[in-house]
C-alpha cells in the first residue's frame, strides 16, 4: 500500500540532451536580421531551450564579436 503513496521529497535529477548549433552561422543570421530590420536596436531578449544551453556562453560571445 505505501507504494501508492505519494511522496514529494524523492530525489529528482533532470536528464536533457545536448543538441548541436552552429554558433557562427545563428551569429550572423542574428546580424543579418538586425542589419535588414532598419531599427535601432539596444538590447537583444536571447532565449533557448535547454537542449542548446551548453552553446549559449559560445553564441552570445560569437555574436558580441561579430557586432563590434
Amino acid at each position: 500500500m505505501s507504494m501508492f503513496c505519494r511522496n514529494y521529497r524523492l530525489p529528482v535529477i533532470y536528464v536533457f540532451g545536448k543538441k548541436p548549433v552552429d554558433v557562427t552561422d545563428a551569429a550572423q543570421k542574428l546580424l543579418e536580421s538586425y542589419v535588414s530590420s532598419n531599427i535601432l536596436v539596444k538590447s537583444v531578449a536571447f532565449r533557448h531551450d535547454v537542449a542548446y544551453a551548453h552553446e549559449a556562453g559560445a553564441f552570445i560571445t560569437t555574436a558580441f564579436l561579430t557586432i563590434r
